[in-house]
């Protein structure tokens, strides 16, 4: 790809303007968002209130709808609780496939193993089961 400083110039500046309208339009959507929520509260408060399922306008139809939730144990006592109950009632696939790791979470801990591996002169560190790291290039925008 030759292109010509002038032009090349011209698309850097490009990318900062279309990266002010993303950045705008996740605002606007934020605000957008903010709002249809509060617009819901209320409703929900309205139908609770008058022990309404349901209601119909012109426009639309809006409905309660009450669903059950439960939250995954943040302690480490009910984490193993469960899983021992779902690999002992399910088996350990199931048990594997319900875990999951957040990603930036388990960059940092590699990291820091490979970090630490290093430290101790182990300059092929690898983790079972994991692939070795593959880089990737992203671009950085910065107002000056």
């Amino acid at each position: 790809m030759s292109i010509e400083l002038n032009e090349f110039k011209a698309i850097v500046d490009a990318v900062y303007m279309q990266k002010k309208a993303v950045d705008a339009a996740k605002l606007e959507h934020t605000k957008q968002n903010t709002l249809l929520e509060e617009l819901k509260a209320r409703v929900l408060a309205y139908l609770e209130e008058h022990e309404l399922p349901n209601f119909a306008t012109e426009t639309c139809t809006v409905s309660q709808i009450t669903k059950m939730s439960v939250k995954v144990p943040k302690e480490l006592e009910g984490k193993q609780e469960l899983f021992t109950f779902l690999e002992s009632k399910y088996g350990r696939e199931v048990l594997l496939n319900m875990l999951s790791i957040n990603a930036n979470t388990f960059n940092s801990f590699y990291n820091a193993e490979e970090e630490a591996a290093a430290k101790k002169g182990e300059l092929d560190f690898v983790m079972p089961g994991v692939e070795a790291p593959k880089p990737y290039t992203r671009l950085n925008v910065r107002k000056k």
